[in-house]
């Protein structure tokens, strides 16, 4: 588990008031039903896994962190070679 560089505070009741009056709820819900899968109502652990896996900000242990990076590095080499071959190699 990688934590977070640093803890978020909550928002202060005035902006979540005001912020409350910004937010699209027909959005919500749909993006709600989008990762409700089982349209149980409820977002299960597996649904909450699934959606922050999808949203990219699933926190990850340090190995997964690390093999993350790797496949990163590979995907750049491969880049790399691919592009430096003459043309109709």
């Amino acid at each position: 588990y990688v934590p977070p560089a640093a803890e978020a505070k909550a928002p202060s009741r005035k902006f979540r008031r005001q912020y409350d009056e910004e937010i699209d709820e027909d959005a919500m819900k749909k993006f709600f039903k989008k990762y409700d899968t089982d349209a149980s109502g409820e977002i299960t652990f597996q649904e909450f896994i699934d959606m922050t896996l999808d949203l990219g900000i699933a926190p990850m242990k340090a190995e997964g962190v690390k093999m993350q990076e790797s496949r990163a590095e590979h995907k750049v080499e491969e880049k790399v070679d691919v592009s430096q071959r003459a043309p109709g190699a």
